[in-house]
């Protein structure tokens, strides 16, 4: 009898994702079937005290809901998987320092949709600048970060890859320390390449106007007005159901711009061996460095390191938008999606809640 085959970190966490999101998703069907927001949550306009502790029992929900999730993808897997360089405590912490930022933030976003709910197009615009915005900035105080000058931060979590921040026209490449000369001349080449090709503006476009397109969809759908706790409750299970639906399609116009990337490397001069050392240390999928086709497809942004191999050298069609799957998911706060730290790059992860893994 043949050995059955270990679970890989990289299919583990892909499976505790899809767990987390499935039970997001569920939950929003049951939950709007069954009118709970308009159940549990005030359907009149509240103000003061009683408005803040309305919305402050919906956010405190939903950490409660999501916790186990973040503690089996943060520190259990990991753990088992000796990816984990810290102990329990460090994680204890990391965690209340993310879910804290990121809740005042919700509460903020939320005031202001109770307040200004007619201003719907205005307000979900405004707040996905500012979050663009506030990116590297947002990243540091929610993740634990050292940082060495400007753009080279040094993570102890190896899900952080850097990126590139901030609103189209003052993006900035985030590199990460201790790579070793070789790996961040790489790293910095091929950034340059696919910002002067524009393609995270390309990735931010297609991001803020899917999640543009749900909120006022989600609006269209709410039963309750907008000016009630009941009423945002309803408008944040609506926009995470659409945001599932980001999951599914906007993966696909993701990965035409890894390969863009690639191939800028490769009209460079870039050789086919030093590509591979380069792929070598992509520890995001350690362990899978090939995939089922249908898992990449639904799943992944990033593809594999057997198919950037196999794509090596060839001329890229339609160049996509670079990571436009996981800007969305970023830019989702704007909308209080409750899927945006429920996938499996960034599940229990502080580091990668705002700048999620990419090439």
């Amino acid at each position: 009898m043949s050995k059955r085959r270990r679970l890989t970190y990289a299919r583990a966490r892909l499976w505790l994702g899809v767990a987390n999101v499935g039970f997001w998703v569920v939950l929003a069907v049951v939950a709007l079937s069954l009118d709970w927001p308009g159940k549990f949550f005030p359907t009149q306009p509240l103000e003061g005290k009683k408005l803040a502790i309305s919305l402050a029992t919906f956010l405190g929900a939903y950490i409660a809901l999501q916790a186990p999730f973040d503690f089996v993808g943060g520190y259990v897997l990991p753990e088992l998987h000796q990816r984990y360089y810290g102990d329990f405590s460090d994680f204890v912490t990391n965690w209340i320092r993310g879910v804290t930022v990121q809740s005042a933030i919700f509460f903020v976003i939320g005031l202001t949709w109770l307040s200004k709910s007619e201003w719907l197009i205005a307000l979900a615009l405004g707040w996905m600048s500012l979050l663009l915005v506030c990116q590297s900035g947002l990243a540091r105080l929610i993740g634990d970060f050292h940082s060495r000058g400007e753009n080279a931060w040094k993570s102890m979590d190896d899900a952080f890859t850097g990126g590139i921040a901030g609103f189209p026209g003052r993006q900035k490449a985030i590199f990460v320390t201790g790579r070793g000369q070789r790996l961040r001349a790489m790293d910095e080449r091929r950034r340059h390449h696919v910002q002067k090709l524009l393609l995270p503006v390309a990735g931010i476009v297609i991001a803020t106007s899917f999640n543009l397109l749900g909120l006022l969809l989600a609006a269209q759908m709410v039963r309750h007005p907008l000016q009630s706790v009941a009423g945002l409750v309803e408008l944040a299970l609506w926009f995470t159901l659409w945001s599932f639906v980001g999951l599914l399609i906007l993966p696909s116009l993701s990965r035409p711009s890894v390969y863009a990337g690639d191939y800028a490397l490769y009209a460079k001069g870039v050789e086919e061996a030093e590509f591979q050392y380069y792929l070598k240390f992509d520890f995001s999928q350690a362990g899978e460095e090939e995939r089922p086709k249908w898992i990449e497809r639904i799943f992944h942004p990033v593809p594999s390191v057997a198919n950037r191999l196999e794509r090596w050298g060839r001329v890229p069609g339609w160049a996509g938008g670079w990571h436009a799957a996981r800007y969305a998911i970023y830019l989702s706060w704007s909308g209080l999606s409750l899927l945006n730290r429920a996938v499996h790059c960034n599940i229990g992860k502080p580091n990668v809640w705002v700048l999620l893994p990419c090439d």
